[in-house]
């Protein structure tokens, strides 16, 4: 009993404080165990007979400790640790929050009471693909949606609901603001999109005339035809606009399907024009002759020879041009033929003959008429035959390489004499000293006398009676043909002058 009353005045002294290190009694004795008694929780000792009760005027949950001095009859003062106090609430710096995706918020977490021993606090979201959390409370925005953000300690939470919405674009910019293109070209955009962290960064490309420039899902322009069209991409509320301005495309050269060309009179040959580049805006051809009246060419390329030379063909094709050379050469005849193979003539008769020369383009249809025997029969150069004596002769025409004959008899004249005799009562003769020719007749008839050279044209002509005379002093010497009628009676005379 005397330690236990030493002992009152320092518990008196103890009782009712707290520290880090809490101050206890420890009672041994007759008890199966120890017994500390944590002296911060009480503030009052009552002595009694055969215990001692302590107990507490402050705090109601301290129930009274009575120690039986039977029991417990050794005392000591030490130090113990304090028990220690679980959390009993938790609140959180903010209980909703709404971000746009990449946003970050700081949760802070209050644990209650201020003596909880482990205020440890676990942090966890309720979905991560929307929302995460670390272990320091730092929320960052992942997708569109809802997430709860819950903070635990020992056995109590607290949560933030967590809205993430959309983070609109806020500007959109083309990677060039103009572009000028030739028809068939191509250019491909790219736009950006800010901020980075933009929800929905999908662009729409639209032309405002597709006529002129098109524009796909990815940005590529490709020129239609001339003028000018605005390419826009659009995000969300935002765009940016490229002006593309198409232009010609010019003809970059012309080739002709052959340089040269050889054709006959009234040939043709048709050519054509070949522009480069493919897309060439205006690729149409302007043809021309440098001489029409050698080849003329139509718009389509056609050239027709007119007559023998050359000509320049050229085919253009805004600054450029390309030519053939043409040349028209002759078109030779191929065949001649007579108005009549064989003909039959009195002397003196003539007959017209008339040549065909084919084809009917052949360039030259010059026919040349010839006599295999002029003393029978003669031909001028019109085809005109004149029988000049008995006998045979072929008339030939001839054009270039090619010809005909037409086989002629000159026969006699029943009415006439062919063979003179100055003997016969009727004759004409020749005397070739003094150049005279003679007619001699029973009759008093005049004869008209002509005389013939022996390509048929008439020489000179008198009018002779029996015995009368004409002078040959002006033709020169050759074979020559005379002819005497008085109407009845036909007399010729071939005769030769030295």
């Amino acid at each position: 009993m005397l330690i236990w009353l030493m002992s009152f005045v320092l518990l008196s002294s103890l009782i009712g404080k707290a520290d880090t290190k809490v101050p206890c009694f420890i009672f041994s004795g007759n008890a199966e165990k120890e017994h500390s008694i944590d002296l911060s929780k009480f503030n009052r000792i009552t002595f009694g007979k055969n215990s001692m009760v302590i107990s507490s005027s402050k705090d109601d949950t301290a129930e009274p400790i009575e120690l039986s001095y039977s029991l417990y009859h050794h005392l000591e003062i030490g130090d113990a640790e304090p028990t220690a106090t679980q959390a009993e609430s938790i609140t959180l710096s903010q209980e909703k929050a709404t971000l746009k995706v990449g946003e970050i918020v700081k949760l802070t977490a209050t644990v209650m009471p201020e003596n909880t021993k482990d205020k440890t606090v676990t942090w966890t979201s309720s979905d991560e693909s929307i929302a995460t959390v670390d272990t320091e409370g730092q929320v960052k925005a992942v997708a569109l949606g809802t997430a709860t953000i819950t903070a635990t300690c020992g056995s109590v939470n607290a949560t933030c609901s967590v809205t993430v919405v959309a983070t609109p674009a806020e500007s959109v910019t083309i990677s060039q603001k103009t572009a000028t293109l030739k028809v068939g070209e191509t250019v491909g955009l790219t736009a950006t999109v800010l901020p980075e962290n933009a929800t929905d960064k999908t662009v729409t490309w639209t032309s405002s005339d597709k006529s002129i420039a098109t524009v796909d899902v990815k940005g590529k322009v490709t020129a239609v035809a001339l003028g000018t069209a605005t390419i826009t991409a659009t995000c969300g509320s935002v765009n940016a606009t490229c002006s593309v301005t198409v232009v010609a495309t010019p003809a970059e050269s012309v080739t002709i399907s052959q340089k040269t060309a050889t054709l006959k009179v009234g040939e043709t040959v048709g050519l054509t024009a070949t522009v480069l580049p493919e897309n060439a805006t205006d690729k149409t051809v302007t043809w021309t002759s440098s001489d029409k009246s050698i080849a003329t060419v139509d718009v389509k390329g056609k050239v027709t020879a007119v007559a023998l030379g050359t000509a320049t063909i050229t085919a253009t094709c805004g600054s450029v041009n390309a030519t053939c050379s043409v040349t028209v050469v002759a078109t030779p005849a191929e065949s001649v033929t007579i108005s009549q193979k064989t003909a039959t003539l009195k002397v003196g008769e003539t007959v017209g003959l008339t040549a065909t020369v084919l084809p009917e383009n052949a360039t030259d249809k010059t026919v040349t008429w010839t006599s295999s025997d002029k003393s029978i029969a003669t031909v001028d150069a019109e085809g005109k035959v004149t029988a000049i004596s008995i006998g045979e002769t072929n008339i030939t025409a001839s054009c270039g390489s090619v010809k005909a004959v037409c086989a002629v008899t000159v026969v006699a004249d029943p009415g006439g004499v062919d063979a003179v005799d100055v003997d016969s009562e009727t004759c004409i003769y020749v005397d070739a000293l003094s150049k005279l020719l003679y007619i001699k007749t029973a009759s008093d008839s005049v004869f008209s006398v002509r005389i013939f050279n022996v390509n048929g044209h008439l020489l000179q002509t008198s009018e002779l009676c029996n015995d009368d005379s004409m002078t040959l002093e002006t033709l020169a010497p050759g074979v020559y043909l005379a002819v005497a009628t008085d109407g009845k009676i036909n007399l010729n005379l071939k005769f030769i002058l030295n």
